[in-house]
Protein backbone atom coordinates (compact mmCIF):
# COMPACT_ATOMS: atom_id res chain seq x y z
CA UNK A 1 0.00 0.00 0.00
CA UNK A 2 2.75 1.99 0.71
CA UNK A 3 4.43 1.48 -2.35
CA UNK A 4 0.97 2.32 -4.22
CA UNK A 5 0.84 5.77 -2.24
CA UNK A 6 4.67 6.64 -3.01
CA UNK A 7 3.48 5.96 -6.93
CA UNK A 8 0.85 7.99 -6.56
CA UNK A 9 2.70 11.20 -5.46
CA UNK A 10 5.11 10.84 -7.85
CA UNK A 11 2.88 10.72 -10.66
CA UNK A 12 0.93 13.75 -9.40
CA UNK A 13 5.24 15.29 -8.97
CA UNK A 14 5.94 14.60 -13.09
CA UNK A 15 2.21 16.03 -13.57
CA UNK A 16 2.96 19.25 -11.83
CA UNK A 17 6.52 19.37 -13.31
CA UNK A 18 5.20 19.01 -16.67
CA UNK A 19 3.03 22.04 -16.02
CA UNK A 20 5.76 23.99 -14.86
CA UNK A 21 8.02 22.97 -17.86
CA UNK A 22 5.31 24.07 -20.35
CA UNK A 23 4.88 26.99 -18.72
CA UNK A 24 8.54 28.23 -17.79
CA UNK A 25 11.54 29.37 -20.30
CA UNK A 26 13.15 26.55 -22.09
CA UNK A 27 16.80 27.69 -20.58
CA UNK A 28 16.17 29.48 -16.81
CA UNK A 29 18.68 28.17 -14.44
CA UNK A 30 15.28 26.92 -12.83
CA UNK A 31 14.66 24.88 -15.60
CA UNK A 32 18.07 23.46 -15.30
CA UNK A 33 17.15 22.16 -11.67
CA UNK A 34 13.46 21.41 -12.71
CA UNK A 35 15.33 18.51 -15.10
CA UNK A 36 17.84 17.40 -12.64
CA UNK A 37 15.10 16.99 -10.35
CA UNK A 38 12.70 15.47 -12.91
CA UNK A 39 15.96 12.62 -13.58
CA UNK A 40 15.81 12.04 -9.75
CA UNK A 41 12.04 11.87 -9.84
CA UNK A 42 11.79 9.71 -12.69
CA UNK A 43 15.18 7.11 -11.47
CA UNK A 44 13.30 7.16 -7.89
CA UNK A 45 10.39 6.10 -9.62
CA UNK A 46 11.62 3.31 -11.43
CA UNK A 47 13.28 2.21 -8.48
CA UNK A 48 10.28 2.29 -6.92
CA UNK A 49 8.40 0.17 -9.50
CA UNK A 50 11.70 -2.28 -9.49
CA UNK A 51 11.05 -2.96 -5.67
CA UNK A 52 6.72 -2.93 -6.54
CA UNK A 53 8.07 -5.83 -9.33
CA UNK A 54 9.64 -7.34 -6.38
CA UNK A 55 7.67 -7.52 -3.60
CA UNK A 56 4.73 -8.36 -6.19
CA UNK A 57 6.89 -11.38 -6.69
CA UNK A 58 7.67 -11.99 -3.14
CA UNK A 59 3.79 -11.72 -2.23
CA UNK A 60 3.37 -14.60 -5.12
CA UNK A 61 5.88 -16.62 -3.92
CA UNK A 62 4.60 -16.25 -0.44
CA UNK A 63 0.88 -17.34 -1.86
CA UNK A 64 2.41 -20.11 -3.70
CA UNK A 65 4.39 -21.11 -0.39
CA UNK A 66 1.01 -20.59 1.87
CA UNK A 67 -1.22 -22.87 -0.71
CA UNK A 68 0.92 -25.74 -0.28
CA UNK A 69 1.55 -25.44 3.53
CA UNK A 70 -2.34 -25.12 3.88
CA UNK A 71 -2.63 -28.12 1.43
CA UNK A 72 0.30 -30.14 3.64
CA UNK A 73 -1.43 -28.72 6.56
CA UNK A 74 -4.61 -30.45 5.27
CA UNK A 75 -2.99 -33.88 4.53
CA UNK A 76 -1.47 -33.97 8.04
CA UNK A 77 -5.06 -33.13 9.40
CA UNK A 78 -6.83 -36.03 7.07
CA UNK A 79 -3.95 -38.44 8.41
CA UNK A 80 -4.31 -37.65 11.70
CA UNK A 81 -8.27 -38.58 11.50
CA UNK A 82 -7.66 -41.60 9.49
CA UNK A 83 -4.68 -42.47 12.07
CA UNK A 84 -7.56 -41.27 15.70
CA UNK A 85 -10.07 -43.76 13.48
CA UNK A 86 -7.51 -46.17 13.06
CA UNK A 87 -6.84 -46.26 16.97
CA UNK A 88 -10.50 -46.19 18.17
CA UNK A 89 -11.07 -49.34 16.24
CA UNK A 90 -8.54 -50.66 17.88
CA UNK A 91 -9.24 -49.47 21.40
CA UNK A 92 -12.48 -51.03 20.78
CA UNK A 93 -11.04 -54.67 19.29
CA UNK A 94 -8.88 -54.33 22.26
CA UNK A 95 -11.71 -54.05 24.59
CA UNK A 96 -14.14 -56.62 22.89
CA UNK A 97 -11.36 -58.84 22.88
CA UNK A 98 -10.20 -58.10 26.91
CA UNK A 99 -14.20 -58.59 27.36
CA UNK A 100 -14.03 -62.07 25.86
CA UNK A 101 -11.31 -62.98 27.93
CA UNK A 102 -12.40 -62.25 30.88
CA UNK A 103 -15.59 -63.71 29.68
CA UNK A 104 -13.58 -67.00 29.01
CA UNK A 105 -11.61 -66.38 32.34
CA UNK A 106 -14.44 -66.66 34.15
CA UNK A 107 -16.58 -69.34 32.38
CA UNK A 108 -13.35 -71.80 32.91
CA UNK A 109 -12.90 -70.70 36.05
CA UNK A 110 -16.66 -71.56 36.79
CA UNK A 111 -15.87 -74.79 34.83
CA UNK A 112 -12.80 -75.34 37.02
CA UNK A 113 -14.93 -75.35 40.43
CA UNK A 114 -17.60 -77.73 38.94
CA UNK A 115 -15.46 -80.03 37.63
CA UNK A 116 -13.42 -79.79 41.23
CA UNK A 117 -16.83 -80.27 42.91
CA UNK A 118 -17.79 -83.41 40.81
CA UNK A 119 -14.07 -84.79 41.50
CA UNK A 120 -14.65 -83.85 45.11
CA UNK A 121 -17.95 -85.85 44.94
CA UNK A 122 -16.50 -89.16 43.03
CA UNK A 123 -13.90 -88.80 45.37
CA UNK A 124 -16.39 -89.14 48.68
CA UNK A 125 -18.12 -91.89 46.45
CA UNK A 126 -14.81 -93.60 45.80
CA UNK A 127 -13.98 -94.10 49.03
CA UNK A 128 -17.86 -95.07 50.33
CA UNK A 129 -17.81 -97.64 47.52
CA UNK A 130 -14.18 -98.83 48.30
CA UNK A 131 -15.56 -99.23 52.25
CA UNK A 132 -19.00 -100.58 51.21
CA UNK A 133 -16.45 -103.24 48.48
CA UNK A 134 -14.31 -104.11 51.48
CA UNK A 135 -17.31 -104.43 53.82
CA UNK A 136 -18.69 -107.32 51.12
CA UNK A 137 -15.76 -108.32 50.57
CA UNK A 138 -15.11 -109.37 54.09
CA UNK A 139 -18.71 -110.34 54.54
CA UNK A 140 -18.15 -112.88 50.79
CA UNK A 141 -15.14 -114.03 52.71
CA UNK A 142 -16.92 -114.93 55.79
CA UNK A 143 -19.67 -116.66 54.17
CA UNK A 144 -17.31 -118.55 52.19
CA UNK A 145 -15.23 -119.54 55.43
CA UNK A 146 -19.03 -120.38 57.27
CA UNK A 147 -19.92 -121.87 53.76
CA UNK A 148 -16.89 -124.10 53.68
CA UNK A 149 -17.77 -125.08 57.20
CA UNK A 150 -20.61 -126.09 57.22
CA UNK A 151 -19.70 -128.56 54.31
CA UNK A 152 -17.33 -129.83 56.55
CA UNK A 153 -19.91 -130.18 58.77
CA UNK A 154 -22.37 -131.65 56.44
CA UNK A 155 -20.13 -134.20 55.12
CA UNK A 156 -19.06 -135.18 58.55
CA UNK A 157 -22.42 -135.62 59.36
CA UNK A 158 -23.15 -137.84 56.31
CA UNK A 159 -20.08 -139.69 56.70
CA UNK A 160 -21.25 -140.52 60.18
CA UNK A 161 -24.76 -141.10 58.73
CA UNK A 162 -23.60 -143.35 56.81
CA UNK A 163 -21.38 -145.50 59.32
CA UNK A 164 -24.51 -145.57 61.25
Amino acid sequence: ASVAVAVAVLGAGFASQTEVKATGPASSPQNVSSDRDDRDIYELHEELWKEYDILKEKQEELKKENEKLDSQVTDLLDVIEHDDQVLERKERMYEAFLKQSKDQVNNLTAEKDTLAEKAKKLEEDKQISDASRQGLSRDLEGSRAAKKELEAKHQKLETEHQKL
